[in-house]
């Protein structure tokens, strides 16, 4: 059983980021590592990350951010679960052209991970961490950067201070 961290009081960071998907996550559990405390505002509460339903969607982790998630202690918890990639091949629509690339068997270019499965594992350790804070369901409705901080006013929620602000929240 998941236990999720209650919001504390104080709201200051010195990094506060912006979009708690795979990659805003995954670089809060990566600053906590190096015991640098990060508040995350994301629109999904961690329960519900904890309980990510299988929705089909699956991401291509490269080797570079394999080695990432192997140095923070996540690679471990997830690779019985990622397949290998151990060949790529792009055909250029109807001209005829290809690429075609083929690793070595003992080192594949990257896993396919599905995403469900990463959104699950970085709730745990999230919740598990003394060094990160997790505030939703919030958005943001000001971001105002002064010389030695960053306020940033969460709509229908505090304005929180941190030295540094991560944009991670997708395309959008």
């Amino acid at each position: 059983m998941l236990t999720i961290p209650q919001v504390l009081k104080d709201v200051q960071a010195p990094i506060i980021i912006v979009g708690g998907g795979p990659v805003g996550a995954t670089l809060a559990l990566g600053l906590a590592h190096h015991k640098i405390p990060s508040i995350v505002i994301d629109r999904v509460s961690l329960e519900d990350m904890a309980t990510y339903p299988d929705d089909g969607r699956a991401l291509a982790i490269a080797a570079g951010s394999q080695q990432l998630l192997e140095d923070i202690g996540l690679w471990s918890l997830v690779a019985s679960v990622a397949e290998p990639i151990q060949k790529i091949l792009t055909i250029n629509g109807n001209e005829g052209a290809t690429l075609d690339f083929t690793s070595k068997p003992a080192r594949p270019m990257g896993h396919i991970l599905e995403m469900y499965r990463l959104r699950r594992v970085l709730a745990a350790q999230i919740c598990a961490s003394d060094y990160i804070q997790w505030m939703a369901p919030h958005t943001i409705e000001m971001l105002d950067l002064l010389p030695h901080k960053a306020m940033v006013s969460l709509k229908n929620g505090p304005t929180l201070q941190g030295a540094v602000v991560i944009a991670a929240d997708g395309r959008h």
